[in-house]
């Protein structure tokens, strides 16, 4: 029999045999298929891993632009500015940390703030996933550094930081009577 097909059923999934009705099954996966991340953790059975049970990350928690009433969970100078899923997904994936990236969740103080990721850091015998980074707040710290070197960061400084400001056309100010 081949392996299961994942079905996107409004916003969430659901496992379905090859040419049969959808059985709800699954449902805690609601990143899309290639924002899901499991090259270690992933079962080739077609299994599909419990991420329930991984560790919740929310770009609220490494943002420096946010209070730790708002949210934040590390220092100031440590975090990074106005992070997102996808920046931490790639640096969970430079990690080789495996994650799931969950676009429909949304932050509990701030609904406005969409997606967390979920993080495997310890698999199901105990063993780390990445032995540098034994605890949240490790994993918080690196990858509140790497995000600032996110390629896609990168491109969008360049064309802000290229460009100069032209002459003023005016004198300002007021006119003296």
């Amino acid at each position: 029999m081949p392996a299961p097909v994942i079905a996107y059923l409004t916003s969430t999934y659901t496992q379905c045999a090859p040419s049969s009705m959808p059985t709800p099954a699954a449902k805690h996966i609601s990143a899309l298929p290639h924002l899901l991340n499991l090259e270690s953790g992933w079962n080739m059975d077609g299994e599909i891993p419990n991420i329930k049970r991984w560790v919740v990350l929310y770009p609220v928690y490494i943002n420096s632009k946010k209070t730790i009433a708002e949210g934040r969970r590390i220092g100031v100078s440590k975090a990074c500015e106005n992070p997102t899923c996808a920046e931490i997904g790639d640096c969970c994936s430079h990690l080789k940390l495996p994650f799931a990236i969950e676009i429909d969740k949304a932050y509990p103080r701030d609904f406005m703030q969409r997606g967390r990721v979920r993080v495997l850091l310890k698999k199901e015998d105990g063993t780390l996933s990445n032995p540098a980074i034994p605890s949240r707040k490790q994993l918080m710290l690196r990858i509140a550094e790497l995000v600032p070197r996110h390629p896609g960061r990168i491109k969008k400084q360049e064309p802000a930081s290229s460009s100069t400001a032209g002459p003023s056309k005016g004198k300002g100010g007021r006119k003296k009577k």
